[in-house]
């Protein structure tokens, strides 16, 4: 079935025939499959995964948070409030930093 998302491309998705769920989604840009719950096409809009990148980075839960919504921010849908989740999370990182003396 042919769909177009918020920001205007089309896909085709690929039901999995049991709850009518979408599994997965190949976008017209580039042909890259993604999976709505595994690999959600706001996160897979580049050749790195951003979970890849903040594991490898071993960024821990706070600023592996602040990486997510920035990389997220201009594909998501809503660019001012994923910025603003992201200076949350970077707050309490420097929140916990100053009171620990300890970063992760």
């Amino acid at each position: 079935m042919e769909v177009q998302a918020w920001d205007g491309v089309t896909s085709k998705e690929t039901f999995d025939g049991q709850d009518g769920c979408a599994m997965t989604t190949e976008a017209d840009t580039g042909g890259i499959v993604t999976d709505p719950v595994n690999h959600p096409q706001h996160y897979t809009f580049s050749q790195i995964e951003v979970i890849d990148a903040i594991e490898a980075w071993n960024c821990g839960y706070h600023l592996g948070n602040v990486i997510k919504y920035v990389a997220r921010a201009k594909h998501k849908g809503n660019y001012l409030q994923d910025l603003k989740k992201a200076q949350w999370y970077l707050q309490r990182e420097i929140d916990r930093t100053e009171r620990t003396e300890t970063p992760l």
